[in-house]
């Protein structure tokens, strides 16, 4: 029954996704022309706009038109106009109003909300999602020969002032789902509502070890990490759990998604013997063991993934397709991945539109912003986008690096966070919550600091703290304590990560008096200007991390 259900929704991918395969493939010939007709579409429908009339929209009839009558944004540039669309006003940054917003993580204390308008989740999300669909089917076609475990984020987390809802993008888009696709959700919508993270661990790992699970979608490979991790921990609780039928009474979950959960649930003792013989070995009690025949997991390759992926992937089976999640953030569905072994993200250059500045280039007073077809293949550059969301010449402080062409597109691989901005596993911090926090935090533990830097350290998992304290002594371990609730409290997305524990807690090694005076003193020596000279105080760098770790052991500088 469930074959001829796959082979049902495969026609119906195929039959959907068509016009806008057409529509990529014709687009991908000539890179330059399409680009111009997005931009020249994305103007015409906002020209009558607040943003649209203050810019000279009407008026512009090329991309160097755009650029000189447009400066390059930042989230907080545009905040004022999105502001103005959540008291319910229309046609500000584009024509009507949002659909919803999805929320990321700003560079202050106040989280960004983008807004999603019916176009765009129409052609940008919905349509683009017919089109991977389609690929997995290609590379796949037997992933939906059991069911999914798809990680979303919370529906609504609340309304703007005149009732639109504001939630994680992919629990909004959820909602739109194909209907047929949604028999093949194992999951509960509701369950992806639980505020508690280890409840919802709980959760969703009693419903899907009692499956036959065929295809996760995981953006962030620390979620696989931390399900493997919390079903280890937590294994004699879902085993008797799935023998039974049950769900624990203990847990944090709200009566109605409990019920909805609930429904999900059936006696299986056979399945818990077969676990429990699997808990019962020295390493198996894994998802090579849950899931045998799981064919494919979507996450996310490039970057800082890396490092939690190589920690997955033994976790799994041999067998199980790792495909790239592609380059995709909140602001924009920037790419699209269309194989199982394409490590690089095709541009959506048929839906929005690119500038890019040379990674060498950025922190020129007069950098110089280049187009699609002006890129060359194994070279970085920031990235720029403008959408027809209202994000226009939108700073995404990412770098990537250009692998190679589909047709004329570029494919782009994700490389790091610009500067100032720092991400393990998607939580997006910046270098003034950073400051802000270390200051509150430094306050409350009865301290000061005549120094300090932070650094995302990768290996470890967290945030690691380099720091000249005081001479009367600071408690670090209470430092890093109030750091650490100073930073949840102004990153909803650090929160998020740190409760559910794929980002661990901060840690704060002392630095001897003078560490950072000797590594001003030793950059100057090489050449550095004094009048020059800055520090980022937030950083992701191996290097300059081993130079701090090798003050703190009051070792030399080589």
């Amino acid at each position: 029954m469930r074959s001829v259900m796959t082979g049902l929704m495969r026609r119906v991918i195929a039959a959907r996704s068509r016009p806008h395969r057409r529509a990529l493939h014709i687009a991908c010939t000539d890179v330059k022309r399409s680009q111009e007709q997005v931009l020249a579409g994305i103007l015409s429908s906002a020209a009558h706009t607040v943003f649209g009339r203050m810019h000279g929209f009407s008026s512009m009839a090329s991309p160097a038109d755009f650029q000189s009558g447009v400066h390059a944004n930042t989230w907080e540039d545009l905040r004022p106009f999105v502001d103005r669309h959540e008291q319910g006003e229309a046609d500000v940054l584009f024509a009507g109003k949002p659909l919803f917003y999805a929320t990321t993580s700003g560079t202050t204390g106040e989280p960004k909300r983008v807004p999603v308008t019916e176009a765009y989740r129409r052609d940008c999300y919905n349509g683009l999602s017919d089109v991977w669909l389609h690929s997995m089917f290609e590379d796949n076609p037997g992933f939906m020969n059991g069911f999914d475990l798809s990680m979303v984020g919370k529906t609504v987390e609340g309304r703007t002032q005149d009732g639109t809802a504001v939630g994680s993008l992919s629990g909004q888009l959820n909602g739109y789902m194909p209907a047929l696709v949604k028999k093949f959700r194992i999951i509960p919508f509701a369950a992806f509502d639980i505020d508690h993270y280890p409840s919802k661990y709980y959760a969703l790992l009693r419903i899907a070890l009692a499956c036959p699970l065929r295809w996760i979608v995981a953006p962030n490979p620390s979620t696989l990490l931390e399900l493997a991790r919390f079903g280890q921990a937590r294994a004699e609780d879902l085993i008797r759990d799935i023998a039974d039928g049950t769900l624990r009474d203990d847990l944090q979950i709200s009566p109605d998604i409990r019920r909805a959960v609930e429904r999900r649930l059936r006696r299986d003792r056979r399945r818990a013997t077969a676990l429990e013989k699997m808990a019962a070995g020295d390493d198996s009690f894994t998802p090579r063991g849950w899931w045998p025949t799981l064919q494919v997991v979507n996450t996310w390759k490039s970057g800082n993934a890396a490092l939690y992926l190589r920690r997955a992937r033994p976790l799994f089976p041999e067998t199980t397709a790792f495909r790239e999640f592609g380059y995709v953030a909140t602001e924009a569905r920037a790419g699209i991945v269309l194989r199982n072994d394409q490590e690089a993200s095709i541009l959506t250059g048929h839906l929005l539109f690119f500038e890019f500045v040379h990674a060498s280039d950025l922190d020129s007073a007069t950098r110089r912003f280049l187009l699609c077809h002006e890129l060359q293949a194994g070279e970085q550059y920031g990235i720029f986008v403008t959408t027809p969301a209202g994000l226009y010449r939108y700073d995404m402080n990412d770098i990537v690096r250009v692998e190679g062409f589909w047709g004329t597109f570029p494919m782009v691989r994700f490389v790091q966070k610009g500067a100032g901005v720092t991400s393990l596993t998607g939580e997006k911090l910046a270098e003034s919550q950073y400051l802000v926090a270390m200051e509150e935090a430094l306050a409350a533990a009865g301290g000061t600091a005549a120094f300090h830097i932070a650094f995302a350290d990768p290996a470890a998992g967290c945030y690691k703290v380099f720091a000249e304290l005081d001479a009367d002594g600071v408690d670090r371990d209470a430092l890093a304590a109030a750091l650490d609730l100073r930073l949840c409290n102004l990153n909803p997305e650090y929160r998020a990560k740190r409760a559910s524990n794929r980002l661990g807690t901060p840690s704060v090694v002392a630095l001897p008096t003078g560490a950072f005076l000797q590594f001003k003193e030793s950059r100057l020596a090489r050449g550095a200007r004094e009048g020059q000279f800055k520090l980022v105080h937030l950083q992701q760098d191996p290097a300059q991390q081993a130079i701090f770790e090798s003050l703190a052991g009051r070792t030399a500088i080589d």
